[in-house]
């Protein structure tokens, strides 16, 4: 069964482009892809609202993770709206999908 899912959007596109371009990848981990120095952002549109999002980006804080990580994520104040609009795209669009779901039910075989 699908664990995880990725729903792409023009906007998710957009905010994959800023998190390769800002190294995101270089602490965290989706499909697979990537280190494991911060939590893996595989489902992480089914825990957190985009709000939620928005305001850790700019404001990041130890102990959100299911263990405790050795290094501090960096704010992103320094990113525009726009960018920081499309990188929560991209994390809004890594998901559990749900049974009953259109996404779920393209992925089943």
């Amino acid at each position: 069964p699908v664990e995880f899912a990725y729903a792409e959007s023009p906007a998710a596109q957009q905010g994959e482009t800023v998190y390769r371009r800002e190294g995101c990848g270089s602490c965290h981990q989706i499909f697979g892809n990537g280190a494991t120095y911060g939590p893996s952002l595989d489902g992480e549109g089914s825990r957190r609202t985009p709000a939620w999002l928005q305001a850790y980006l700019l404001d990041p804080r130890p102990g959100v993770g299911v263990k405790p990580y050795r290094i501090r994520m960096p704010a992103y104040g320094n990113l525009g709206v726009q960018e920081r609009d499309a990188l929560v795209a991209y994390l809004q669009a890594l998901h559990t999908p749900d049974a009953t779901s259109p996404l779920a039910q393209r992925a089943l075989p």
